[in-house]
C-alpha cells in the first residue's frame, strides 16, 4: 500500500496561489465528490517483522519468512467552494500471512488536507493526519522509499500530526510564510523501551523570485520530547529532550524547460533544554539534479541534515544519496517503470547510556526498490513490486553497544481501483523544485509518480 503524506510547508508557494488566482475564473457552487478506493495485494517476505538476523533470541522474535495478502479499502471526500479546497481520505488497511498468524495485522489511516485562500495576496494551508498499526504493514511506493533508520516491524504504535502554513505575497517576486506543526508516536507494545515521541516546530521563510532563480531563506527550530520508559529491569532511563535550531538557504535554478537543479545550505544547532552553551553545530545541506520531459521524470542527489527519527526515538545526523525515476514503456502509453536506489548513514545526537555517559549510535540503510506500473483503465491500475532493505543499526542495550544486521526481500503484485473516477478537487502537489512551478505535462508526471 503506497500512503502519502501531504506537507503544508511544501504546498504553500503555488498552492496558495494558484487556488487564489483562479478564483474569480469559478462559479460560486460548491463541487464535491466521494469515491471509494480499494487496492488487493498479495505477496512474499523473507523478513515478516523486519527484525535483526542477529538478534538476541530473548528480546528479538525469530527471522520467517511467508507469504501475505493485504487488501486496503477506504474512501476519498473531497469539497471546492467558492473559498475553500479540502479532501479527506481514509484507509483500513489488512494484511494476512499464511503461515505466520501472530503477524497479522491492520492499520487506520486518516488524512486531511485544505488550502483556504484569505486574501488575493494571502492564504493558509492545514495538514492533519493520524494512524495506528504495525510497522510490517506499511509499504511506500518505490518513488518515496523511506530512507534512514527503520524500527522493527513488530512494533504496534498509534500516531498523530498536524501542520498549518499561512503566506502572504508581498510582491510579485517576493513571498514571506510561517509555519507550525507538531507529531506525537506512541508504542502500544509493553516492550518498547522508549516511550512517547512528541515534536512541535516552526518556521519562518522569505522567498524571492529572480528570472530563473528563486531563494529562500527559512529559520526553523524544533522541539522533541522523548520518554526513555524503564529498561528491563524497571529503572528509569534518562530523558532525551533536544531542540534544534537553524537557518537554512535554498537555490533553485531552471537550466531548461526539462532540467533543474536544487541546492540548500544551513546550520543546525543541537542542545537539551536549558543548556544552550551546551550546544553542538552542525553544517547541513543539500543539491539534487532533476529532469522532467513528458511522462518522464527523475532527480540525482545528496543531502545531509539532522532530524529526529520518531520510530527509532532518537535524533541523528544523516547523509543521504539516492535515485529515482519513472519512464514510459514504449509498448503502451500506461505501462510504466518507476524505481529508486538510495544509501544513508546516520548517527545518533545527544544519546546517553544507562552511566549517563555519551554515546553514538550509528545506522547504515541500503534501499533498492523498483515497480512494474499498467493503469488499465482510468480508475484500475496494476502493478508489480520488488523491494530489497539492509540495514546495519547500533542498539543500545543498559551500558552495552550492540550492531544489530537486518535484511529483507519483498515482492508484491497489487491490483487497485477508484470508482468513481471523477475527484472534484485535489490538493496541489509541491511544484517548488522549479522556479517556473512546472508545465501542465509536469503535473500528469507527478500524478504517475503517486500511483
Amino acid at each position: 500500500m503506497a500512503h502519502h503524506r501531504w506537507s503544508s510547508r511544501s504546498l504553500v508557494a503555488l498552492g496558495v496561489a494558484a487556488f487564489t488566482s483562479q478564483l474569480g475564473l469559478r462559479s460560486a457552487a460548491a463541487d464535491q465528490s466521494l469515491q471509494a478506493i480499494t487496492s488487493i495485494t498479495t505477496g512474499y517476505t523473507d523478513n515478516v517483522e523486519f527484525v535483526p538476523v542477529n538478534g538476541d533470541p530473548n528480546l528479538t522474535p525469530a527471522v520467517t519468512s511467508d507469504a501475505f495478502a493485504n487488501i486496503a479499502p477506504g474512501a476519498v471526500f473531497a469539497y471546492e467552494g467558492p473559498r475553500v479546497l479540502q479532501v479527506l481520505r481514509y484507509v483500513l488497511d489488512i494484511r494476512l500471512y499464511a503461515e505466520q498468524s501472530s503477524a497479522d495485522s491492520f492499520s487506520n489511516n486518516l488524512q486531511y488536507g485544505a488550502v483556504i485562500p484569505l486574501t488575493p495576496r494571502a492564504g493558509l494551508t492545514l495538514d492533519l493526519s493520524a494512524s495506528h498499526g504495525r510497522l510490517n504493514a506499511f509499504d511506500l511506493g518505490p518513488q518515496n522509499a523511506m530512507v534512514g533508520g527503520a524500527g522493527q516491524g513488530d512494533q504496534s504504535f498509534a500516531t498523530g500530526g498536524a501542520g498549518m502554513t499561512y503566506s502572504y505575497q508581498l510582491t510579485p517576486s517576493w513571498q514571506y510564510s510561517q509555519g507550525l506543526s507538531g507529531s506525537i508516536y506512541e508504542p502500544l507494545d509493553d516492550s518498547v523501551q522508549v516511550g512517547r515521541r512528541t515534536t512541535a516546530e516552526t518556521a519562518l521563510s522569505l522567498a524571492k523570485t529572480l528570472n530563473f532563480n528563486a531563494f529562500t531563506f527559512t529559520g526553523r527550530a524544533r522541539y522533541t520530547a522523548i520518554a526513555a520508559g524503564d529498561d528491563p529491569n524497571g529503572f528509569a532511563q534518562p530523558e532525551n529532550d533536544t531542540i534544534l535550531v537553524g537557518p537554512e538557504l535554498r537555490w533553485v535554478h531552471d537550466l531548461s524547460l526539462d532540467f533543474s537543479t536544487d541546492a540548500m545550505v544551513g546550520a543546525t544547532a543541537s542542545f537539551a533544554p536549558g543548556e544552550f552553551q551546551d550546544r553542538s553545530v552542525y553544517p547541513v545541506g543539500d543539491a539534487y539534479l532533476r529532469y522532467t520531459h513528458e511522462r518522464y521524470a527523475a532527480q540525482i542527489g545528496y543531502r545531509r541534515n539532522v532530524v529526529t527519527n520518531l520510530q527509532l526515538g532518537q535524533t541523528e545526523i544523516t547523509h543521504v544519496g539516492e535515485a529515482r525515476g519513472v519512464i514510459p514503456l514504449p509498448f503502451g502509453d500506461r505501462w510504466s517503470l518507476a524505481g529508486s536506489f538510495a544509501y544513508a548513514n546516520g548517527e545518533s545526537v545527544g544519546q546517553v547510556d544507562m552511566a549517563n555517559n555519551d554515546v553514538t549510535l550509528k545506522t547504515i540503510q541500503w534501499v533498492a526498490d523498483g515497480a512494474l506500473s499498467w493503469q488499465i483503465t482510468d480508475g484500475i491500475g496494476a502493478s508489480a513490486r520488488y523491494q530489497y532493505t539492509r540495514q546495519n543499526r547500533d542498539s543500545l542495550r543498559m551500558v552495552d553497544i550492540v550492531e544489530e544486521r537486518t535484511r529483507r526481500q519483498q515482492i508484491t503484485i497489487s491490483l487497485e481501483g477508484t470508482y468513481p473516477t471523477r475527484q472534484a478537487a485535489e490538493l496541489p502537489k509541491d511544484s517548488s523544485t522549479r522556479v517556473d512551478g512546472g508545465l501542465e505535462s509536469m503535473s500528469k508526471r507527478e500524478e504517475t509518480l503517486v500511483r
